[in-house]
């Protein structure tokens, strides 16, 4: 059976994932659910660095030392950009408190030829 161009980025996709998981000391991902052998469509990924966040009810700011961003790589995925949510609190210029990902430019202009492994580094 052959596969479809889209199948066939996301099997990239996710070889780069784990190449650049190897080598790699910040970063880490989990991998959505699969069927049929195909490759998956969301990915939990995880960075390890220092940050700043502020807790709502206390308002006070405080450090965090890993992060989570929940990709969804929805059916127009690579024509469309990933849906980006992060999920661990964090303060940041290009990311909302509700965890909306700004990426500048590309927000409105996504380029198909960015690969997931790409806009990890970009996320970092």
């Amino acid at each position: 059976m052959r596969e479809s161009p889209r199948e066939r980025r996301l099997r990239s996709d996710c070889r780069a994932l784990v190449r650049l998981r190897s080598e790699s000391s910040i970063f880490d991902f989990l991998a959505g659910p699969t069927q049929g052998g195909r490759p998956p469509e969301e990915y939990l990924l995880r960075f390890r660095g220092r940050s700043f966040w502020r807790d709502a009810t206390s308002g006070e700011v405080l450090l965090h030392d890993v992060h989570e961003v929940k990709v969804n790589l929805g059916a127009a995925y690579p024509r469309q950009m990933p849906d980006l949510a992060w999920r661990t609190p964090i303060f940041h210029p290009n990311i909302s408190a509700n965890g909306l990902v700004c990426l500048g430019g590309y927000s409105h202009h996504w380029a198909p030829s960015i690969s997931l492994d790409s806009l990890c580094e970009m996320l970092w």
